[in-house]
């Protein structure tokens, strides 16, 4: 049984994490599902603080976006919600009178892995 008291370095970790498939197959999973948390939170508060600025209650914004209030507080918090889509997201915006709007960045040539197909997210 290991010795629990001598924890790994993240080096020893990663070095033991990442020597089989199956480790490198869970870390890049974990490694997405954290980074689509992250956006959802960032999404979230965002979508919060506009709100707030605004005066509006989440009542009053899930009504004019004609979404459920529950819904419309999970998007805030960042647990997102079954069936969200980004027309959901810009109907809550246009509810607060904002819209929503996105950009595509090219990445620099150092966040591109070996595999150009896919790229870290900058976590």
């Amino acid at each position: 049984m290991a010795n629990m008291k001598n924890r790994l370095s993240p080096a020893e970790f990663d070095a033991l994490t990442l020597s089989t498939p199956e480790g490198v197959a869970a870390y890049k999973e974990t490694r997405a599902e954290l980074e689509d948390a992250r956006l959802a939170r960032q999404l979230g508060l965002m979508l919060r603080q506009v709100r707030i600025d605004e005066g509006l209650s989440q009542s009053e914004v899930a009504a004019r976006a004609e979404i459920d209030q529950g819904d419309l507080s999970r998007l805030e918090k960042g647990e997102g919600i079954r069936g969200a889509t980004v027309g959901m997201v810009e109907r809550v915006a246009l509810a607060m009178h904002r819209r929503v709007q996105m950009t595509l960045i090219k990445l620099d040539a150092a966040v591109v892995r070996e595999d150009p197909k896919k790229v870290t997210t900058g976590m």
